[in-house]
């Protein structure tokens, strides 16, 4: 009878056991190895000016430690959403400047402006399957129409978009 008991206590003790290696598979594969981002912009109004007035520009640091950036132009529609590879060290923390300056050469002629731009952050984070582990995403944008002495005064102006991302792929937007 004891042995029989035994037999049972070794059986019960070797199946937990298994159960916790099954586990911990499963919980690799659902562990965030990698996070990339996409960066929308957008005039605030349609028959906004900013396009004619204010030139856009981007940089961040890129997944290789590199400074990326550019101008935003949208009379083309391809240029309107920047993607990121995907960065793979984690834990990561990735800043995204954004500066709207007034065009040197740009004729004033009118006595009122409005402009303004959209911007709108998306982060992903995910596991080897390429599965969302974590999303996060932001939106700013505010339009105004102001007089043209006062352009200057506005311009240029800078966003900082910044974010990080957790060991376990947990998004966060500053």
């Amino acid at each position: 009878m004891l042995t029989m008991m035994a037999l049972a206590i070794i059986s019960l003790t070797l199946t937990a056991c298994g159960d916790d290696n099954d586990d911990e598979t499963a919980d690799e594969s659902t562990k965030a190895v990698a996070y990339q981002f996409a960066l929308s912009f957008a005039d605030v109004d349609m028959e906004s000016d900013q396009a004619d007035l204010i030139t856009t520009t981007y940089s961040f640091i890129n997944h290789r430690g590199e400074e990326e950036g550019g101008e935003f132009c949208d009379q083309f529609v391809d240029n309107m959403t920047i993607k990121s590879q995907k960065y793979t060290t984690l834990p990561g923390e990735v800043e995204i400047v954004v500066t709207e300056t007034l065009n040197p050469d740009v004729e004033l002629t009118k006595d009122k402006y409005t402009v303004g731009l959209k911007l709108a952050l998306a982060v992903n984070s995910f596991n080897k399957n390429g599965d969302v582990v974590d999303m996060a995403s932001t939106a700013s944008g505010s339009g105004l129409t102001i007089p043209a002495a006062n352009l200057s005064k506005i311009y240029p102006k800078t966003h900082h978009l910044k974010f990080t991302v957790d060991r376990n792929g947990k998004i966060t937007i500053k």
